[in-house]
């Protein structure tokens, strides 16, 4: 039984690791991911400035935490706030703008 839990909890921490290189890469990249790309979206910076690998990392730290942190209350901030972000884009200074 315990070969099945130390296996499994192998298999968690390399699918958040997957989970989280996909998006530190490709925002950091060209600042969108697949689906991002399919409905023309695109994560920038200050000033539409291209988003670092940091800025990416914390964008993606940010949406985990926070939303395990306020039970979701952090994604529903974006349907009240005037500029449509999350507190996980005040965290990496982050918009997501139409490309």
């Amino acid at each position: 039984m315990e070969q099945c839990c130390a296996a499994h909890d192998v298999f968690d921490f390399c699918l958040d690791g997957l989970t989280t290189a996909y998006f530190v890469v490709f925002h950091g990249m060209e600042g969108k991911t697949i689906g991002k790309w399919l409905l023309g979206l695109r994560v920038v910076g200050a000033g539409q400035a291209a988003l670092t690998y940091r800025q990416a990392f914390l964008r993606c730290l940010g949406t985990v935490g926070f939303g395990i942190v306020s039970l979701g209350l952090s994604f529903l901030w974006i349907l009240w706030q005037r500029e449509k972000r999350g507190w996980h884009d005040f965290l990496a200074r982050t918009w997501v703008i139409r490309d």
